[in-house]
């Protein structure tokens, strides 16, 4: 047997079949984490799974090289890979310009779930009492100002996202107390 056709049994019998496999579970894993469904459960799975993409689609790539090669020489593929690269290029510099992981909204968003009521009256321009009644006129469950934004809302049923929302006025408190929105 020729190491030509061992590679071309390889990559026909194992690589390709392992392509077309695993990119429909990157496919649905990816959506998955971009919508942030069940990311932690995922995640792990969906990196090795990318890892194991590479070599088989490195073998694939290396039995069809000539064929990927001629067609590179056409435009399509150079400006779908010019563009690729530079669509990458955008989402790398943007990631190092926010600073390290965990910096950014989503840092902000953490602190301020995490903050008590009291903290946050000053940032919104009211006192701690102010801001408890106006939460509990919009069906928020308070005990003090000196719970946290996520405690009361966990209290509530409500996630702590929501309750950002309607602090800063993007909620739905006015539906909530009419019975139309999530919670009890």
């Amino acid at each position: 047997m020729t190491s030509e056709s061992l590679t071309h049994r390889l990559v026909t019998h194992v690589a390709t079949p392992i392509v077309s496999a695993v990119f429909v579970v990157l496919a649905i894993s990816g959506l998955m984490m971009f919508f942030h469904v069940g990311e932690p459960l995922i995640k792990e799975m969906h990196e090795w799974f990318g890892i194991t993409f590479v070599a088989a689609s490195s073998l694939h790539i290396y039995r069809n090289r000539k064929a990927i090669f001629v067609y590179f020489k056409k435009a399509p593929l150079r400006v779908a890979s010019v563009a690729t690269a530079v669509a990458a290029a955008g989402f790398l510099i943007a990631a190092s310009m926010a600073g390290p992981p965990g910096a950014g909204a989503g840092a902000m968003m953490r602190q301020v779930e995490q903050a008590t009521l009291a903290e946050l009256a000053p940032i919104l321009d009211t006192t701690p009492g102010a801001l408890v009644d106006s939460l509990r006129a919009q069906g928020y469950r308070v005990d003090s100002a000196d719970q946290s934004l996520a405690t009361v809302a966990r209290a509530s049923g409500f996630e702590p996202r929501q309750a950002i929302g309607d602090l800063f006025g993007g909620g739905s408190g006015e539906a909530r107390r009419q019975g139309r929105g999530g919670g009890e």
